[in-house]
């Protein structure tokens, strides 16, 4: 029998899915709830992390967080925010980001989350791609883009900015929580894949 409390969570999982193809129009405007300094600074941090944790699995060098106010965190901060605007995911170009890597998450819950969770929820989701790819043929694959990048073993700054809201789907009211990494220098270039995605150890 399905509840009312699982059909909502269904509706949770199905939302936080498909946010990426849903159309524009079945959203509501967005409302921002902005972020304090020090969520960003926790968030930041908690990206940080979990994009370590990740790549000491690999034999590759941990990251560096960029500074506050360094291009790679402060780009992605406004475009998370106009992603969290736009009301769907979409990557800025290579020259807007000055050619830095990207990825980006969206996450569309009842529940609200502190800005650590939303960090290690989108990196969990990045790295989890690794199941897909395939090390005897090592290249670009849109199903684990995200992956290869969090592990780029060339890159070794991360800039990182977050936004949430409130967005109503099909008359359903969600938290909205939009997340966008970048990443220097760039991984996912074709022909390096050999050299800079490694096994795990």
């Amino acid at each position: 029998m399905i509840t009312r409390a699982n059909q909502k969570r269904f509706l949770e999982i199905t939302v936080s899915c498909l946010a990426t193809i849903v159309p524009l129009g079945m959203f509501s405007n967005g409302i921002a709830l902005g972020q304090t300094a020090d969520q960003l600074t926790k968030f930041r941090s908690e990206a940080l992390n979990e994009h370590n944790a990740k790549r000491a699995l690999h034999p590759i060098n941990p990251l560096t967080l960029a500074p506050e106010t360094d291009e790679l965190n402060a780009g992605s901060q406004q475009w998370a925010e106009h992603l969290l605007e736009l009301g769907k995911l979409q990557h800025s170009s290579s020259q807007e980001r000055n050619g830095a890597g990207e990825n980006l998450y969206v996450v569309y819950t009842t529940r609200s989350y502190e800005a650590d969770q939303v960090a290690k929820q989108a990196v969990d989701r990045w790295y989890g791609e690794i199941t897909n790819y395939d090390y005897n043929n090592p290249t670009f694959s849109s199903a684990t883009g995200h992956f290869t990048q969090v592990v780029w073993k060339n890159t070794t700054t991360l800039g990182c900015g977050y936004a949430e809201g409130a967005k109503t789907v099909n008359g359903i009211t969600y938290n909205a929580y939009y997340t966008v990494c970048r990443y220097s220098p760039a991984g996912n270039v074709l022909g390096e894949f050999e050299d800079n995605v490694l096994p795990p150890k």
